[in-house]
């Protein structure tokens, strides 16, 4: 069975979702032609209307990306800082710290670690509430090279936790800024070159990682 639902925003499992149609793949069941199920959109009609505005902006700068990767190592590049961006360079840099800046970085893993746990507790209800569609979602046709971690787009974790952990380490030791912006940049470049983010996600992304983290670091170091 086939099952079009118009206006469905989200995607999960065997469902293929876009702001127009969702197909639901049941072998159930056979019938002779879809069935068409209308509904309402995942968010509220204003911030909808919106998000898709700026879909019609932004996707030229997203399809253009996802068209880069057809270049192997640029791909291998969006892969790899995909995976870190999950998870995995936040406790490289708490090793790295650690072995080069000794009891003096604890402080700053401390902060670090407390801005990043704050963020991550409104990142969700966040983005649920913006329920914006990734751009493979609403566009099929873009290469999908990874699986995102979850169904929305806005704001952009990945880059909200990379502001989080980024800008401390910046304030406290400024001699890494270059390094640790380079990182933050090729994370969200990332984010784009696999279709999971427009840039306004990631724009409000490392807002938000920012809104959180530094008031914390400010008021540590500085008191």
């Amino acid at each position: 069975m086939r099952i079009l639902v118009r206006g469905l925003l989200i995607k999960k499992n065997n469902i293929v979702m876009s702001n127009r149609t969702v197909q639901f793949e049941s072998k159930a069941l056979a019938l002779s032609s879809p069935i068409s199920i209308e509904v309402k959109p995942a968010t509220t009609p204003r911030i909808h209307r919106l998000m898709m505005w700026l879909d019609s902006y932004e996707i030229p700068i997203v399809r253009k990306q996802t068209q880069l990767v057809r270049n192997p190592a640029l791909k291998i590049l969006a892969i790899l800082f995909n995976h870190l961006g999950n998870g995995w360079v936040y406790p490289l840099w708490v090793g790295g710290l650690l072995i080069f800046e000794g009891s003096k970085a604890i402080p700053l893993v401390i902060v670090a670690s407390v801005s990043l746990s704050l963020a991550h507790l409104l990142y969700p209800k966040i983005k649920s509430f913006i329920a914006r569609p990734r751009p493979i979602d609403r566009y099929p046709d873009l290469c999908q090279l990874l699986k995102p971690l979850d169904l929305y787009s806005c704001p952009s974790g990945h880059c909200m936790s990379a502001a989080a952990i980024s800008i401390p380490i910046m304030m406290v030791l400024p001699n890494l800024t270059i390094f640790v912006l380079l990182v933050w940049f090729l994370i969200g470049w990332a984010r784009l070159a696999t279709g999971h983010h427009y840039p306004s996600d990631l724009l409000i992304g490392g807002v938000m990682g920012s809104i959180v983290t530094w008031p914390i670091t400010q008021l540590y170091f500085t008191g």
